[in-house]
């Protein structure tokens, strides 16, 4: 095959490739033969057999076809002079000369009887010559009953020696008698012997290749000594691809037979005649398949994965074999899932992905809530555990707190060389986390150690992830969690009885697990079927270690450690008295200490140490404190009276105002805030849009109340005049909605909020670059739909990826902390202004043209204005990267559209994460789900599933809305009683004041 591995499932386009090799190999072996000058051998015959071993050897071998001991005597007298392979080939029609006399009348017998005792020769004699042979069974369509015949030799031979005999066998038969010799060759196949068929005739090779692919090709033509057989259990097109990649890499040192089932007592046979199986999570090796392992020659079992509870390793112990594993392909890749979960499931990302690909623009049932400041508890400080902290608390600035029965010193110890987690008990950590986050393994002690009982102990609301194993947690307590709204989501990239259905497609079947099942259909479950691990770093490292482990224990009896410091080799259980065995995965009774090591301080290199002063006053989690506090020495604090207008017969009356493009959430947070503030202002809600045609609903009122998409441009101020309007209050930051002009020309104030939440907008767009890279959206409708394959899922790790910030104001500040101090990717940065917050982090700024030749993901938190108007353009995406991620969290205006269309189309944009979109008025906070998409581009982008649109809901966090409606109602009140808005302090008292009130720019 020339590729050192073959696929028994190789895709069609695989298989094209495959003949194309084959017509430029032809050539080749024409010059083969000539310079090792076979004489009377027809190249069809030997071709394959040279091929590879030019291949595998980088020289051409010298080929002998041999009737008698002459002829090996001198292949072997050739080897010796060359210090070269020979290759010894037999066949039906010469094979009997070596018999000798008295089997004339039975010409098979007799050619058996050659051919072996032509192979005894060859293997007594080639040490004494200090010769590599390889030998060579060749047979017509005639000669398939001596072949077969040769074949019960071969497996006495191997029964006896522990090897085969002969390295390989060949037939030659006519291409339109495939299908009858079909049944014969699956035989051959079940017997795990190396067979090639080829053709008698020239016959276009197309004919043949789907039955060859089904079979075992001819073992590496190199010395045994030198390549390890490997049966690949399990194994998808991206394991092929990779496995094949790093077996090129290191030399191809194995030979790979790669197999799209699961390794189980059903199918073991397939793994006879190798010296490891390599399998992963959902292989069933169990003391079954372990004796039946033992008995077909296999030496180790080679786990592409770091967990192990799959296998019997009290079996493993008692047959002799070894096992080894990856312990550590990618912390960073399931980490970094686990944090995308907890993520996409605060924001409803799968939802909001559904929602307006539908048509359906609104925000109800899209509530999330700010990261920052909240408890989070992980449960397992590992190396995967660790990392998913140092996101959480340096990046979000979560109140991170941990649980482990071993304490790992960079949990505990202070910044900078620690995180400063506190360790907990379990009760209080479920106690009191509003988010856990599951990093522990499967042993006796801590399976289903989320039960009924721990659920009950939670807060109300919690978030529950699971990224480690399945039997953490007991899915039917799970399930009664959900139920009572106990637990409010579940991320699961895990499932304890997912055996059966991960990495299948079964959307075409009934579920019959009724608990499986019933997960699927609630909408606050995101179910990704063990894609964690699946980042383009991850499965390099998985390759690329698993077939070093193979190699180690097949030259050397032991596998290399990983980066020189992880042991890969599994510690196999000490055998008891009475013959019983003490093992993590039968013995309830054994300690944790025996299976979970702590990790030496060197090894964890967890990231930057810097201290960062804290971005605009925020101290922790003290930044969202509820009550609300308007101490007296405080400048430009609203007095606490209620905001009452004299009538006419000198009673007050509450301030009226209008609030425009009003939803059920935004009244509600007004009404609440009002009676918290004491205001008593009377709200006139209205679900349309403020526009000079609608600004009559604003008569009678002293401030009209707006959002992003509320038209109040010339024509409107002056009809909101003419109703004696004093102030249009924005109840969001960006202002490019309104005619500032106009306005101070009228004397009509206007005023905004400018920073409502800036951690929602910021978390936000860190959100829907997870979301995006993961495929999370993807992979929780594929898992609904019943397909829990990954092909087309496949990631990449954030840590070390270069992330451009384009704006780096408040948002744009604590996007840029997250991405570096959390997932650790070097940042750079463009503004107009610089950030001493952005330069204290270490981040560079650089022109606008290095962000986008030069980084992996884009990230934009610009205002609009004329000078930002289609920043991202096509020259700009020209200039690109491909496969950047570009996220938007701020104007949709700031991107042409129809450049990022052709950017997508191009593959230059690998991705992209909205939240606006340019002519987004027309649609955000609609319902538009029966009725068609009238913008083309728009229609487009909803369809590419590359594209996560979220309707403007960066902003729309519990602590946003409280934020904005505080703030709104505080302009409004401070408006009227001294004709200026106060400054906004969203730090508290100790916060830095940010200006409310807007003016034209001069």
């Amino acid at each position: 095959m020339g590729e050192g591995d073959v696929s028994s499932t190789d895709s069609a386009a695989v298989m094209i490739q495959k003949r194309q090799r084959g017509i430029q190999t032809r050539k080749a072996l024409m010059s083969i033969q000539e310079s090792c000058k076979v004489p009377g051998v027809k190249t069809r015959d030997c071709a394959w057999v040279l091929l590879s071993t030019a291949i595998n050897d980088r020289c051409p071998v010298k080929f002998f076809p041999c009737t008698n001991s002459d002829d090996c005597v001198a292949a072997l007298q050739e080897a010796k002079n060359t210090r070269r392979p020979v290759a010894i080939q037999f066949s039906c029609a010469d094979s009997h000369e070596f018999a000798g006399e008295g089997l004339e009348n039975d010409q098979f017998q007799a050619a058996q009887l050659g051919a072996v005792s032509g192979a005894f020769l060859v293997r007594h004699l080639a040490p004494a010559y200090g010769a590599t042979v390889l030998l060579h069974v060749n047979c017509q369509e005639a000669d398939l009953p001596w072949l077969w015949g040769l074949l019960e030799l071969d497996g006495c031979y191997y029964a006896e020696r522990g090897e085969p005999m002969f390295s390989s066998f060949s037939v030659q038969i006519p291409s339109w008698k495939i299908h009858e010799y079909r049944t014969f060759f699956e035989k051959i196949k079940a017997r795990g012997t190396p067979l090639h068929v080829s053709l008698v005739d020239e016959a276009d090779p197309s004919v043949l290749q789907p039955l060859s692919d089904r079979l075992l090709a001819p073992t590496a033509y190199a010395p045994v000594e030198t390549v390890a057989k490997v049966a690949v259990f399990s194994a998808k097109s991206y394991d092929v691809d990779w496995l094949r990649n790093a077996n090129k890499v290191q030399g191809r040192p194995a030979k790979l037979f790669f197999h799209d089932l699961m390794l189980s007592e059903k199918t073991v046979h397939l793994a006879a005649g190798c010296f490891a199986v390599c399998t992963f999570v959902n292989d069933d090796v169990n003391a079954t398949v372990v004796k039946a392992l033992k008995k077909k020659g296999v030496k180790l079992v080679a786990l592409r994965c770091a967990g192990f509870n799959n296998v019997d390793l009290d079996q493993v112990r008692d047959s002799g074999l070894k096992v080894c594993r990856v312990p550590a392909y990618s912390p960073d890749a399931v980490s970094e899932h686990a944090v995308a979960l907890m993520l996409s499931l605060n924001r409803k990302i799968p939802q909001a992905w559904k929602k307006t690909q539908s048509g359906n623009f609104t925000l109800e049932g899209q509530l999330g809530f700010d990261m920052v400041g909240k408890r989070v508890g992980i449960v397992g400080t590992g190396k995967i555990g660790s990392i998913a902290a140092r996101i959480l608390k340096r990046g979000f600035g979560c109140e991170v707190v941990g649980y482990d029965k071993f304490k790992n010193p960079y949990i505990m110890n202070e910044e900078p060389e620690g995180l400063g987690i506190p360790y907990v008990e379990l009760d209080e950590l479920f106690a009191t986390c509003d988010i856990i986050s599951l990093h522990a393994p499967l042993l006796p002690a801590t399976r289903h150690m989320i039960n009924a009982e721990a659920i009950s102990k939670m807060k109300k609301g919690v978030i529950i992830v699971n990224t480690s194993r399945g039997g953490l947690i007991d899915t039917m307590a799970l399930l009664e969690g959900l139920k009572s709204h106990r637990v409010s989501a579940a991320g699961l990239d895990v499932y304890e009885d997912e055996g059966d259905y991960f990495f299948e497609d079964c959307s075409h079947e009934m579920i019959e697990d009724d608990i499986l099942a019933r997960l699927l259909t609630f909408p606050n479950v995101t179910l990704t079927a063990h894609q964690a691990f699946f980042t383009k770093e991850a499965l390099n490292e998985i390759s690329n270690t698993t077939l070093r482990n193979i190699v180690g224990v097949y030259e050397s009896g032991t596998p290399p450690k990983q980066f020189g410091k992880l042991d890969t080799e599994v510690e196999l259980p000490r055998k008891r008295e009475g013959s019983k065995f003490m093992s993590p995965m039968n013995n309830s009774t054994m300690s944790l200490k025996s299976t979970l090591k702590k990790a030496p301080a060197n090894v964890i290199e967890m990231g930057r140490t810097d201290s960062v002063e804290d971005l605009v006053g925020h101290r922790g989690s003290t930044w969202f404190e509820d009550k609300v506090i308007f101490p007296a020495n405080i400048p430009g604090t609203p007095s606490r009276k209620k905001a009452f207008v004299k009538a006419q017969g000198g009673c007050l009356l509450p301030l009226r105002v209008a609030v425009f493009s009003c939803k059920q959430y935004d009244r509600d947070s007004l009404v609440s805030m009002d009676r918290s503030l004491g205001t008593g202002i009377e709200f006139m809600c209205h679900d349309v849009q403020l526009s000079a045609e609608t600004a009559s609903l604003a008569q009678g009122c002293y401030a009209v109340v707006v959002f992003v998409n509320d038209e109040v441009d010339e024509e409107c101020i002056e009809a909101l005049h003419g109703f004696n309007v004093k102030l249009i209050a924005l109840r969001c930051a960006g202002f490019n909605n309104v005619h500032l002009d106009k306005a101070e020309e009228l004397g009509i104030g206007v005023c905004r909020v400018p920073a409502y939440s800036p951690y929602a907008v910021a978390e936000h767009a860190i959100t829907l670059m997870t979301s995006l890279n993961r495929r999370i959206p993807q992979a929780w409708a594929k898992t609904r739909s019943g397909n829990f394959t990954l092909e087309g899922q496949l990631g990449f790790d954030m840590t070390g990826k270069k992330v451009g910030v384009i704006g780096t104001g408040k948002i744009g500040q604590i996007a840029a902390t997250i991405l570096k101090r959390g997932y650790e990717c070097d940042v750079i940065a463009y503004d107009v202004f610089k950030s001493p917050v952005i330069e204290g982090l270490g981040i560079k700024y650089v022109e606008l043209d290095e962000i986008f030749r030069t980084s992996d993901v884009i990230t934009i938190h610009a205002p609009l204005m004329p000078a930002t108007h289609h920043m991202v353009n096509r020259a700009a995406i020209e200039k690109m990267k491909p496969g950047v991620l570009i996220i938007n969290t701020s104007r949709g205006g700031l991107i042409d559209t129809k450049a990022l269309l052709w950017g997508l189309k191009q593959k230059i944009v690998g991705g992209a994460g909205l939240d606006v979109f340019e002519e987004e008025a027309d649609y955000f906070f609609n319902d538009l789900s029966n009725e068609f998409v009238d913008n083309d581009d728009f229609a487009r982008l909803l369809a590419l599933p590359n594209v996560i649109i979220t309707a403007h809901q960066a902003f729309f966090t519990k602590e946003a809305l409280k934020e904005i409606a505080k703030t709104t109602l505080n302009n409004i009140v401070g408006f009227y009683n001294d004709g200026v808005s106060p400054k906004q302090q969203p730090g508290g008292p100790t916060g830095p004041c940010l200006e409310t009130m807007v003016k034209p720019q001069k």
